[in-house]
């Protein structure tokens, strides 16, 4: 049985770009793409771009982020 809760996720988790259709074919050339989106939208300082794909990487090493037909969250810790 699953539980309902009145948390408000919205209060810990930030609205972020979400890029679709994307036809990179490696995973420096999408998460460039995405990185670049965040910067864009305001989500990711730009001084903090390199910072932020440098813990991506960092994150994909210990283990692959994809999920199944053609998801994946990428993600760091900073």
């Amino acid at each position: 049985m699953t539980e309902t809760s009145d948390f408000d996720y919205g209060t810990i988790l930030q609205a972020s770009p979400v890029v679709l259709g994307l036809t990179e074919d490696s995973p420096e050339a999408v998460f460039s793409r995405l990185f670049d989106a965040l910067v864009a939208a305001g989500c990711l300082p730009a001084d903090l771009r390199e910072t932020a794909r440098a813990a991506v990487n960092a994150r994909e090493q210990a283990g692959c982020t994809a999920l199944a037909n053609g998801i994946a969250i990428p993600h760091g810790y900073m």
